[in-house]
């Protein structure tokens, strides 16, 4: 998602008009001045928003300014001959707005854009939110959805819907989206850990989506288990998704469902009553889902708990073993672990937790595996914490190109020591690289 930033300064009428501002840079003014100061020319009008005070001749100015870019920016891209210096004024304009180092940096002026880019953003969720869509994850870069539709190749013509529909509004008509990723089945914990059947956006549109999906693994809190457990934990993580997307397919007889009305004489507020049962495609799928973690992952975890265990006694008489059980030293480490295998339980279970409908079964089967640790279920050392703290630098721009994003320092994985699966933790390579680069810049490197 780009031209945020244009968007909000050209559409800025309308947000006062849905706040009740009036229209035009004026609806800003919330300074009262009496007739002598207006007389003798010091009452300045200022735009106010939040913390944000702003000349409105300043605003007005700027407004026309990119108002005449992007005019400029529209005719290029009906004539590429016309040269790239209105696409690079449009693209680079949040970074120049932004840096310090610009001379069309103005403390007040970015703030004020800032809180006016939120305020578009927030009706932009909104708007997803009104037309079927559910938000996973936002940011002014990236933007995670779920949607109600069965596979990809649905929830590709549902994408395709939103962006039109979006884009036909008028406080969005400015607004650039690209789709680029589609999950099948996604498990969600937080932005830097997540893994999913990921379909890409090249062959989401095609019939044999189904066919082209891969398993993908980003888990922030793998990073902080010692490397000889690793791959334990991918491996029985990526077994876990497959077996809930497996049974979600086993259950779907290949249609799109429809949505039942359940009371047509809807409440005066707009709420809906929830359905009080389950489709029988979800019962069967919840009673699959449920029959692979109550069996064929709690037997495989219950083995693999044990090696780990006979590994953690190993790891006393043998150096090479100690090192692969050595929790490493990473930034922003907040706990200070000794048990492997208890850590392991701890953060298995977590990831498995995301499926709230199977929180009986999870329970049970963290209850096995803390049997197996001779920890208590209940206790403070049972309950799981999020190894990492994070730390956000918000607004990076790359160096070379005009893309930019918040970026935490302490679980960027490019800054991540990386270690192979294959050789079970015996091969670790350094971080990819030592700062954040985009995918762009990263290909001019190589």
């Amino acid at each position: 998602m780009v031209d945020l930033a244009i968007n909000s300064i050209l559409q800025s009428a309308i947000v006062n008009e849905m706040e009740g501002s009036g229209t035009g840079s004026m609806a800003f003014d919330s300074a009262s001045h009496n007739l002598d100061e207006y007389a003798k020319g010091s009452a300045h009008t200022a735009a106010m928003l939040g913390d944000a005070v702003l000349p409105t001749q300043t605003f007005s100015v700027l407004k026309s300014m990119v108002r005449s870019w992007w005019t400029d920016h529209a005719r290029a891209r009906a004539k590429p001959r016309a040269g790239i210096a209105p696409e690079l004024v449009v693209n680079h304009f949040w970074r120049w707005l932004s840096s310090s180092s610009s001379a069309m940096y103005d403390p007040a002026l970015q703030r004020f854009l800032h809180g006016l880019m939120r305020k578009v953003y927030l009706q932009l969720l909104s708007e997803f939110k009104r037309l079927g869509a559910q938000v996973v994850y936002a940011d002014f870069g990236r933007l995670f959805l779920l949607t109600s539709k069965p596979d990809a190749g649905s929830a590709y013509a549902f994408a395709q819907y939103l962006v039109t529909a979006a884009n036909a509004q008028p406080l969005f008509q400015d607004i650039s989206f690209q789709i680029t990723q589609f999950w099948n089945y996604l498990a969600w914990m937080d932005i830097a850990n997540f893994g999913g059947v990921k379909v890409a956006a090249e062959f989401a549109s095609t019939s044999n989506a189904s066919d082209e999906c891969t398993i993908t693994m980003d888990w922030n809190i793998q990073a902080y288990l010692p490397p000889g457990i690793q791959h334990y934990f991918e491996a029985q993580v990526g077994n876990f998704i497959w077996a809930m997307y497996s049974a979600k397919q086993k259950s779907s007889d290949g249609r799109t469902p429809l949505k039942m009305i359940h009371d047509l004489n809807m409440p005066t507020d707009g709420t809906v009553a929830p359905p009080t049962q389950l489709s029988k495609a979800k019962v069967k799928e919840l009673v699959a889902a449920q029959s692979s973690v109550s069996q064929q992952l709690t037997r495989k975890l219950l083995q693999v708990v044990s090696k780990i265990r006979k590994r953690q006694a190993l790891a006393s008489t043998e150096p090479e073993e100690a090192e692969l059980m050595a929790f490493p030293a990473l930034p922003g480490a907040i706990l200070t672990p000794s048990n492997p295998s208890l850590e392991f339980v701890k953060t298995i279970c977590a990831v498995f937790g995301l499926a709230s409908e199977l929180k009986i079964e999870v329970q049970i089967l963290k209850r096995n595996l803390l049997d197996l640790c001779s920890i208590r279920e209940f206790s403070e050392e049972a309950a799981f914490r999020n190894p990492c703290q994070p730390l956000i630098l918000p607004m990076v721009i790359c160096g070379q190109c005009f893309s930019h994003r918040d970026v935490d320092l302490c679980r960027d994985p490019d800054r991540l020591p990386i270690v192979d699966p294959a050789s079970k933790g015996r091969i670790i390579s350094p971080p990819r690289r030592q700062s954040w680069a985009c995918t762009v810049s990263a290909l001019i490197r190589a």
